[in-house]
C-alpha cells in the first residue's frame, strides 16, 4: 500500500531523529561535557522527540555545531523544523512540498555522515517521484501555455524544429536526475542515462575540458605520459559529477568505439584500445568516519585508505595495507604504489574528502584516525600515484562556501589543498558556450534535417536583425558578432535565458549550476512542448511560472516569501500582469505584462540582496521581445507593471522585483488602514460633493448630502437632493437605506407634514459603485501620505514623482466615479389622489456631461419628470380630470400651487412654464378647444368673467398669476348669454365705465362681439417677447415699423404696457434692490414687487 505524504514525512522524521542523536550527542560531548544532558533546559530532556533534537541543534549552533557545517546545514534544520511542525498539527503537504523537505533532509543526513538514514530517505523520495509521475501522467490536466505573441509570419515556432529527448517530454526527467550521484552509480543505483555508459556518452557533450580529462585517462591508463593527478576545480553543480562519471564509464569495460564521441578523442591521440581498469569511487558523504565498515566478505575498513584498497583489490588488496587501517596510520607511498601496481591501471575518484575531513578537525579518537593522518595520507596518496605510471587520481576540492562547511570544514579544505595542489594538474569545466551545449545535447534530439536547420537558422537571422535595426530598444551586447553564434548554440533556448540561469540563479545555495539548470529547463520544456508553446526561441518570458511544477522548482532555491509575490506581481490567473494584460488589448496581444513580469523575475529574484540590484529596459526587452512584435507595448508594459506591482521596484532606468514592499504596497497598506475607517471617507466624500452645488440646471436649488430631512426645504421651488454618502441604493431594492430616507423625506419636514412634495427630486449613490469610489478616494489619501512621509520612507525624486503622479490619477478617478456613483434617479410620482403612499420612479444615469444637477436635470427633462415647457391640453386633462370637477375655475397662482404640491400633476422647473403653457401659439395651430381665460370675475357671479378670452386666442394680454383658468364650457355659456341678450352692449360699456382705471380688463371685444363690430375689425392685440441684451433695439423696431402706422388710424384708442419678471436663482442684494424700487417709482411702473 502507498504511503501517504503525512506517513512519509513521518518516517523520514524518524530517520532524522536517528541520525541527529548520536551526532548532536557525539558534539556536545566533546563541546560541553559528559554531563551535556543534565545542562539541557527542563523541556528538553526527551531525547526521542525529532523536536527536542532540532531546538538542540538550533541553540547550540555558535558554540558547537557552526564549525563544523555550513549555513545550508543550519536552513537545512530549520526547513525540517517547519516539516515537523507541518506533520505535528496535522496540516497538508502537497507532494511538491513533501520532495523538497524529503530532499533537504538527505542532504542534511549526508552532511552529518549519517549515510544509512541518508540512503532510506533517498529511497523515500525516489518512491514519491515515480508516484507523483504515475499519477501525474494519469490525472494531468494539460498545460496550455498562458501567453500570446505576434511573430514575423514566416519563422517556426521551436517546437516545429527540433524535439525534447522523450524522458523530458513525458516528465521523467527528475527521476533521472536522482542518478547524477557517483556513489549511486558505483552501486548501479539510478536510470540508464547514467548508469549505462553508451546511453551516458551519447547525451553527453564533450567540452574541450572533457577531451583534455579524457586524454590524460587514455594516456595515463595505456601507460603513455601525462598527468597523474587531477583536482577538480568547479562550484557547486559545476560539472564534476558529470566528468568523474564520465572517466568510471571509460573504465567500465565496454569498447571504445561504441562510447559515443570517443573516436575523435582517440583518433587525436592515436589510442583505440583500454585494458581493464581497477576503480575506486570514494565519495566522503558516504562514509561514517566513526563506525568501522564491514564489508560483505567480513573484512573490516576503518579508514579511508582501507576503503581504497578493498575497492581496488578486495580482500587480497586490503591485505597490503590492513595494518596501517587497523591501527588508523596512513600507509606510506610505497605501500599504496604496490596496491596500484597490483590492481593497475587504476582509477581513484574522490569527491567530497573536505565533507569526510572535517569530522576530524576536532576529533582524534575515530575509527577513520585523525585529521593529521588525512593529510598525510593526501600526501603518500598524490606521491604513490605519480609513481606508478597506469594509474589516475581524481580529487574534487570544492570551491564553495555550502560544500565546505564550518570552519572545520575550511580547515579540512585548506589542508587538502596545500597538498594537492604541490602535484595536481588543476582542470576546469567548460566554457559558458560549450554549457549552452551540454544542456542542449541533455535535453534536445539533434537537429538532423537540412530543412530543419535552414527554419533554424532563419529565426537566429530574424533575432539579428532585430537587435541591429533597433539599436537603442536592446542592450549593445546583442548586436555583437558573437551573439549570432551564441543564438545559434544555444538554440532553441535563447542566450539571455542562459545567461540569467547561469550567472545569476547559480549564485544561489542548492542550485547546484549545471544540474540546476538542467532541472528547471527540463520541466520548462516538458510544459511548453506539451502546452502548444509558439514561441520561436525558450526566453526568460517563456518560463511558465504559472505550472505549479516550474513554480516550486523556481522557489525551492528562495526564500518561502517569494510564492505570494509571484502569485500576485509575476504569473497566475489573478496575478496583476494578467489582470493589465486582460484589461488592455494592446498588451493581450502580447501577453506584453505577463512577459515582462517573468523575464523581470528570471533576470532579478535571485539577486535582491545584492547592492546594484535591477537591470534596463533593454535588458527587460531583450528577455521579452520576438521578431515581428511591437517593441513599444513591452517598454508600456513595464512601466504599467512598475505603477501597479507590489514588489517590482524601480530606481532610476533600473527595475526589479523584490521581497520588500514598494512604494504601490505601501500605500495599498495605508488605502487598506483607510479603508477599514469607511466613516471618515463618506465625510470626505460628502464634504466633496459640496462642489456639485456650483452648477444646479434646471433646479433652483441644490441639497447635499444631508443627513436629516428638516435640511430639505418645504416650498415652492424645484429641488434636487444629493442624498449624503451613507444612504445607498441597489437597483430594485425598496427597502435600501437611500429609499427609507426618502420617503421619510416626502413625509415630513422635521416633525411637520411636508407640503410641496412635487418639488423634489433626489439623487441616491450607488452601493456598489460607492465601494469603488471610497477606494479611490482611500488611494488618494495614501498616496498624499506617502508623499508627506517622503523623509521617513527616504523617497528619491522617482518615488516622489511617482506618489505625485499616483495622487493626480486618483484624484482623476475619484472625479470620474463620482457621476458613475451618484447615478440613481430617484423621482416619487401618485397615479391619483386617492393614493396615500407615493410611487418611485427609478432611472439610471449613464454618460453625458455636466455637473450631477446637470445631468439629471437632463435626464428628468427628456423623461418628462421635470417640465420647462408644457402644452395647454396636458394643463387642461389635468383639470378635467382631478381638479374642477367641481369648479368653474381655477386661479393661475392656485394652479401652480397644486403642481408644487402634488405628485399626481406635472412637475414644473419654474412659474413661468405654467404661464408659457397659457399662451402657448401652438394650441392656436390645432384649433382645439382648451380653456379659457379670464382677469377677474366677481363672487358668486357664474358669468362675470372680465377680460374673458380663448386660450389659443391671440391677445395682448399676457396672463398672471393672478389670471384665472376658466372652464370652457362656462365661458361659452357666458359668451352666448352675451351674444343673446339685447342689452349685451349697454353692459359692455357699463363694465368698461367700471373698469376704466383697469385697462387690462377692457379687451374683450374678441369674445363679446356685437352686430355693429361684425361686419369690421376694430382691434389690434400683439404680444413681444423681448430680449433682455436688445430689448430696447427691439421696442424702437415695433414702434417704428407696427405702431406707427396703428397711431395713423383716425380715433384709434391704444394701450400699451410692459410686463417684467426677473428669476435671480443666486438672490438680489438689498442694493439691486432699492435702485430698482426707486427707478420704477420715478418711472411710474405699475405695482413693483420684490419677493
Amino acid at each position: 500500500m502507498a504511503l501517504s505524504n503525512r506517513d512519509r514525512i513521518g518516517k523520514a522524521l524518524d530517520e532524522v531523529r536517528d541520525a541527529l542523536f548520536p551526532y548532536i550527542s557525539e558534539r556536545l560531548y566533546e563541546n560541553i561535557g559528559p554531563d551535556w544532558e543534565e545542562k539541557l533546559p527542563p523541556n528538553s530532556n526527551n531525547l526521542d522527540d525529532i523536536s527536542t533534537l532540532l531546538n538542540i541543534f538550533m541553540a547550540n549552533w555558535v558554540d558547537t555545531f557552526k564549525r563544523l557545517l555550513s549555513q545550508s546545514d543550519r536552513a537545512y534544520v530549520s526547513e525540517i523544523k517547519e516539516a515537523r511542525n507541518k506533520w505535528a498539527h496535522s496540516q497538508p503537504m502537497s507532494s511538491d512540498d513533501v520532495d523538497r523537505y524529503l530532499d533537504t533532509a538527505v542532504r542534511l543526513c549526508k552532511n552529518i555522515n549519517a549515510t544509512v538514514q541518508a540512503e532510506s530517505i533517498r529511497k523515500m523520495r525516489e518512491e514519491l517521484q515515480q508516484q507523483v509521475f504515475s499519477e501525474r501522467a494519469r490525472y494531468r490536466t494539460r498545460y496550455q501555455a498562458s501567453i500570446e505573441n505576434q511573430t514575423q509570419i514566416g519563422l517556426k515556432p521551436w517546437r516545429e524544429v527540433i524535439t525534447p529527448h522523450r524522458d523530458v517530454i513525458d516528465g521523467k526527467y527528475q527521476q533521472a536526475e536522482f542518478a547524477a550521484d557517483l556513489d549511486l552509480v558505483q552501486r548501479g543505483i539510478g536510470s540508464e542515462e547514467y548508469t549505462d555508459p553508451i546511453e551516458f556518452y551519447r547525451r553527453t557533450f564533450i567540452t574541450e575540458g572533457l577531451k583534455d580529462l579524457l586524454k590524460i585517462s587514455l594516456q595515463r591508463f595505456n601507460g603513455l605520459s601525462a598527468e597523474p593527478v587531477i583536482e577538480l576545480q568547479t562550484n557547486f553543480g559545476g560539472g564534476k559529477t558529470h566528468s568523474m562519471l564520465a572517466l568510471y564509464h571509460l573504465c567500465s569495460g565496454v569498447q571504445l568505439d561504441k562510447l559515443p564521441g570517443l573516436d575523435q578523442v582517440c583518433s587525436e591521440i592515436g589510442v583505440n584500445y583500454i585494458p581493464k581498469v581497477s576503480s575506486a569511487v570514494l565519495v566522503g558523504t558516504a562514509f561514517n568516519p566513526s563506525k568501522v565498515d564491514i564489508k560483505p566478505d567480513g573484512t573490516k575498513v576503518h579508514t579511508l585508505w582501507g576503503e581504497l584498497a578493498w575497492q581496488l583489490g578486495g580482500p587480497e588488496g586490503y591485505a597490503l595495507i590492513a595494518e596501517s587501517d587497523i591501527k588508523q596510520v596512513a600507509p606510506g607511498a610505497r605501500a599504496l604504489a604496490s596496491l596500484f601496481r597490483a590492481n593497475g591501471p587504476c582509477l581513484i575518484l574522490i569527491d567530497e574528502w573536505v565533507a569526510y575531513a572535517r569530522n576530524l578537525v576536532s576529533k582524534s579518537d575515530l575509527p577513520a584516525g585523525t585529521y593529521d593522518t588525512q593529510l598525510t595520507f593526501a600526501q603518500q596518496l598524490t606521491e604513490a600515484t605519480k609513481q606508478v605510471e597506469n594509474a589516475l587520481l581524481l580529487i574534487s576540492v570544492p570551491q564553495s562556501i555550502n560544500e565546505i562547511g564550518g570552519s572545520d570544514g575550511q580547515i579540512a579544505c585548506d589542508g587538502l589543498k596545500n597538498v594537492v595542489v604541490r602535484i595536481a594538474f588543476q582542470w576546469r569545466p567548460a566554457t559558458g558556450n560549450e554549457s549552452f551545449e551540454i544542456v542542449r545535447r541533455r535535453l534536445f534530439e539533434p537537429i538532423t534535417t537540412k530543412d530543419d536547420g535552414t527554419s533554424r537558422d532563419a529565426v537566429v537571422r530574424a533575432f539579428t536583425e532585430m537587435y541591429s535595426v533597433n539599436k537603442s530598444e536592446f542592450p549593445s551586447h546583442s548586436r555583437e558578432i558573437r551573439y549570432k553564434d551564441l543564438l545559434t548554440s544555444a538554440y532553441p533556448i535563447h542566450p539571455d535565458l542562459f545567461e540569467k540561469l547561469y550567472e545569476e540563479w547559480s549564485t544561489l545555495d542548492r542550485f547546484q549550476r549545471t544540474r540546476g539548470v538542467l532541472r528547471l529547463l527540463a520541466l520548462t520544456i516538458e510544459s511548453l512542448w506539451n502546452g502548444d508553446s509558439k514561441d520561436l526561441l525558450i526566453m526568460p518570458s517563456s518560463i511558465p511560472i504559472d505550472n505549479n511544477d516550474v513554480k516550486n522548482e523556481l522557489i525551492r532555491f528562495l526564500d518561502n516569501q517569494w510564492e505570494p509575490i509571484i502569485s500576485q506581481d509575476v504569473d497566475g490567473a489573478q496575478s496583476i500582469p494578467t489582470n493589465l494584460d486582460r484589461s488592455n488589448p494592446i498588451f493581450g496581444r502580447v501577453s506584453a505584462c505577463k512577459r515582462v513580469a517573468r523575464s523581470l523575475y528570471i533576470s532579478t529574484a535571485p539577486g535582491v540582496n545584492r547592492q546594484q540590484k535591477g537591470i534596463n529596459d533593454q535588458s527587460v526587452k531583450l528577455g521579452c521581445v520576438m521578431p515581428g512584435e511591437p517593441i513599444s507595448v513591452f517598454g508600456d508594459g513595464l512601466r504599467r507593471l512598475a505603477d501597479r506591482g507590489k514588489y517590482i521596484q524601480q530606481d532610476g532606468d533600473r527595475y526589479w522585483i523584490d521581497t520588500s514592499p514598494n512604494l504601490n504596497r505601501i500605500a495599498e497598506d495605508y488605502k487598506e488602514s483607510y479603508l477599514r475607517k469607511s466613516d471618515d471617507l463618506i465625510v470626505e466624500l460628502n464634504r466633496k460633493l459640496e462642489k456639485e452645488n456650483k452648477k444646479r440646471g434646471i433646479f433652483s436649488g441644490i441639497h447635499i448630502s444631508q443627513i436629516s430631512n428638516n435640511e430639505i426645504p418645504d416650498n415652492t421651488d424645484t429641488r434636487l437632493v444629493l442624498l449624503a454618502s451613507q444612504y445607498t441604493h441597489l437597483k430594485g431594492d425598496e427597502n435600501s437605506k437611500a429609499m427609507e430616507w426618502i420617503k421619510n423625506c416626502l413625509r415630513n419636514k422635521g416633525n411637520s407634514p411636508r407640503q410641496f412634495l412635487n418639488t423634489i427630486i433626489f439623487l441616491a449613490p450607488d452601493e456598489r459603485n460607492l465601494n469603488n469610489l471610497l477606494n479611490a478616494l482611500a488611494e488618494k489619501r495614501a498616496w498624499e501620505r506617502v508623499k508627506n512621509e517622503r523623509l521617513l520612507l527616504n523617497l528619491t525624486a522617482n518615488q516622489e514623482n511617482q506618489a505625485t503622479a499616483r495622487i493626480e490619477q486618483a484624484s482623476n478617478t475619484i472625479d470620474l466615479r463620482i457621476p458613475e456613483t451618484w447615478n440613481n434617479l430617484i423621482v416619487p410620482y401618485q397615479n391619483e389622489p386617492s393614493i396615500i403612499e407615493p410611487f418611485f420612479e427609478h432611472k439610471t444615469l449613464s454618460g453625458g456631461k455636466g455637473s450631477l444637477a446637470e445631468r439629471a436635470g437632463e435626464k428628468c427633462v427628456q423623461e418628462d419628470y421635470i417640465f420647462e415647457q408644457i402644452g395647454a391640453r396636458i394643463i387642461r386633462d389635468k383639470l378635467n380630470e382631478f381638479l374642477w370637477k367641481d369648479k368653474s375655475h381655477v386661479q393661475v397662482r392656485e394652479l401652480i400651487d397644486w403642481c408644487r404640491k402634488y405628485l399626481y400633476l406635472p412637475r414644473i422647473a419654474n412659474d413661468q412654464v405654467i404661464l408659457n403653457s397659457l399662451i402657448n401659439p401652438m394650441a392656436a395651430l390645432s384649433g382645439e378647444k382648451t380653456f379659457y381665460l379670464a382677469d377677474s370675475y366677481e363672487e358668486n357671479n357664474k358669468y362675470s368673467y372680465k377680460g374673458l378670452r380663448a386660450q389659443q386666442s391671440s391677445s395682448n394680454q399676457i396672463p398672471s398669476t393672478n389670471s384665472f383658468v376658466v372652464r370652457t364650457e362656462i365661458a361659452e355659456e357666458q359668451i352666448s348669454r352675451f351674444n343673446s341678450d339685447p342689452n349685451a352692449q349697454e353692459k359692455i360699456i357699463k363694465n368698461e365705465q367700471l373698469t376704466q382705471n383697469n385697462p387690462q380688463n377692457l379687451q374683450d371685444q374678441n369674445l363679446v362681439p356685437t352686430k355693429e363690430n361684425k361686419a369690421k375689425k376694430t382691434t389690434f392685440t400683439a404680444s413681444l417677447k423681448l430680449d433682455p441684451q436688445k430689448a430696447g433695439l427691439q421696442t424702437s423696431q415695433f414702434m417704428d415699423e407696427v405702431m406707427s402706422h396703428l397711431q395713423a388710424l383716425t380715433d384709434s384708442e391704444i394701450n400699451m404696457s410692459v410686463e417684467v419678471e426677473v428669476k435671480a436663482p443666486n438672490g438680489i442684494d438689498n442694493e439691486t434692490i432699492r435702485i430698482v424700487i426707486e427707478n420704477s417709482a420715478a418711472l411710474k411702473v405699475d405695482n413693483p414687487q420684490v419677493y
